[in-house]
């Protein structure tokens, strides 16, 4: 006797075996949802570097491919292909590390501005929040909470702002 085969079974059994393992692995992967994620997220952080070169090669090649066309002007450069290429990726690359070059000279020194202007007015920050903190506390907390338990929650949220203030300071 011998055993025929048919195309549509096998068909079937494949999808069946596929579909089958597609859910044991949704499975173990909706079962340890943290440990997945931080197994991508670790794979994500080894290509990121590779992400951040293909990203910046494709914003950056309509330029590149810009000035090429402008050197198939220049009529030494018609003949040699590779040179034209060479200039235009160099100009390419001068023409983006002066644009990131502005554009940190101009965004650095105002943050700097920015957060020094913060911590020279820390203080006026400081004891504005802490008479609104005694005004609101003995104003609307006043017949809840005696005027010690008012005292203690003021000084614990001064001690946080303090902290924060120091986290502030020492960035």
């Amino acid at each position: 006797m011998k055993i025929q085969k048919n195309h549509g079974y096998l068909t079937i059994a494949v999808y069946a075996f596929c579909t089958a393992l597609a859910i044991v692995v949704c499975y173990l992967i909706l079962s340890n949802l943290s440990d997945f994620g931080k197994e991508v997220w670790n794979v994500i952080s080894v290509f990121t570097p590779f992400i951040w070169g293909l990203s910046i090669a494709y914003v950056l090649n309509p330029l590149m491919k810009w000035q090429e066309r402008r050197l198939v002007k220049i009529p030494w450069l018609q003949e040699h292909r590779k040179v034209k290429r060479a200039a235009s990726v160099t100009g390419t690359m001068l023409i983006f590390f002066v644009l990131l070059y502005s554009f940190f000279s101009l965004v650095i020194p105002t943050v700097s501005q920015s957060v020094a202007h913060l911590i020279g007015n820390l203080n006026f920050y400081y004891t504005h929040l802490e008479e609104f903190i005694q005004n609101f506390c003995t104003t609307y907390l006043n017949g809840v909470l005696s005027l010690s338990q008012i005292h203690a929650l003021t000084q614990d949220i001064i001690n946080e702002v303090n902290k924060a203030g120091d986290l502030i300071t020492e960035f």
